[in-house]
């Protein structure tokens, strides 16, 4: 493991506790040894991001995608970075770069798929995106199966919840309300995020 290496586990380690400032700190002396590293640059983005940032992490994912225009993870902070300024059209290219887990997206990046596309109004992309993230909950049997156990993942729980809004805008209002007990029963706190409710507001 490099030196630079060695200051980007560290500061992850920082960012998985919640340490924004630490984890900087970190990313920013692995950027100072190596300013090419597409790692670091990244890694910089990432913080900024977190913080809502949007142009900011925006300008450190196309840094980053300079050094290295084949970095999935670069491509995914810009997608981020994008949707976070509601540039929906913009971001699906970004995420259709994003990491894959074999032939699969993540279910982080099918829920942002599924974010743009319900921000461009394209309720049917939206929904097939927040399908294909549902396929991967190994306890969410059939779209129209009542279960007694589902996934403990909270993001589960925003994908079944922004499911049903957007059956909501499609007429279903039958699966809709599955959906939305769907998400209430893996997290019974689970509540649209302001950038959700502006999206559907918008609509």
């Amino acid at each position: 493991m490099t030196e630079v290496d060695e200051h980007i586990a560290a500061g992850d380690a920082r960012l998985k506790r919640g340490d924004l400032d630490g984890a900087e700190l970190c990313y920013r002396k692995a950027y100072a040894i190596d300013i090419r590293s597409s790692n670091a640059l990244h890694s910089i983005g990432l913080i900024h991001l977190h913080r809502g940032n949007f142009q900011t992490a925006f300008t450190w994912a196309q840094k980053a995608l300079a050094a290295d225009p084949d970095y999935a993870l670069a491509h995914n902070l810009l997608a981020g970075a994008l949707l976070g300024q509601k540039r929906y059209e913009e971001a699906l290219p970004a995420l259709a770069k994003s990491p894959r887990e074999g032939e699969k997206f993540p279910v982080m990046v099918q829920y942002q798929m599924a974010l743009c596309h319900a921000g461009l109004r394209r309720w049917a992309e939206a929904e097939h995106a927040l399908r294909a993230a549902l396929d991967g909950d190994p306890t969410y049997l059939t779209r129209f199966l009542s279960i007694g156990t589902i996934s403990h993942v909270p993001l589960y729980a925003d994908c079944h919840l922004l499911l049903a809004l957007v059956l909501q805008r499609k007429g279903n209002e039958h699966e809709a309300r599955l959906h939305h007990r769907l998400a209430h029963r893996i997290d019974p706190r689970v509540e649209p995020t302001t950038f959700v409710e502006e999206i559907f507001r918008e609509s």
